[in-house]
């Protein structure tokens, strides 16, 4: 695997989302930073769990910024999972649950 390049906080962030419990076995929390124009100018995770779930967020990040917030609510599983060139099935489900954080902060900016 290679390096973590979006993990870390975000200072200045204006959109926070977060799911998971340490029960359920993952935490996922996203940070944006959005323009006045809903442009996502940066993105950054900290995900404490599985390898897919801290991979996907990673992905996740480099896909969401310079994008429109719609654009970024638009993505689906298959654009994660096609970005990391291919997961077992059973693991699938931990590396697009960054999605939901993302939603999630998404949904806190507009508010």
């Amino acid at each position: 695997m290679g390096e973590l390049k979006n993990a870390g906080t975000l200072r200045g962030a204006n959109a926070r989302g977060a799911v998971g419990t340490m029960h359920e076995g993952a935490i996922i929390r996203i940070a944006l930073k959005i323009d006045d124009k809903g442009i996502i100018q940066e993105a950054r995770f900290r995900t404490f769990g599985c390898v897919p779930a801290i991979v996907g967020s990673d992905v996740l990040c480099d896909l969401v910024r310079g994008k429109s917030t719609t654009h970024a609510k638009a993505l689906t599983p298959a654009s994660i999972l096609v970005e990391l060139g291919g997961i077992p099935q059973e693991r699938a489900a931990c590396a697009i649950a960054p999605l939901e954080a993302l939603s999630i902060a998404v949904n806190n900016w507009k508010k």
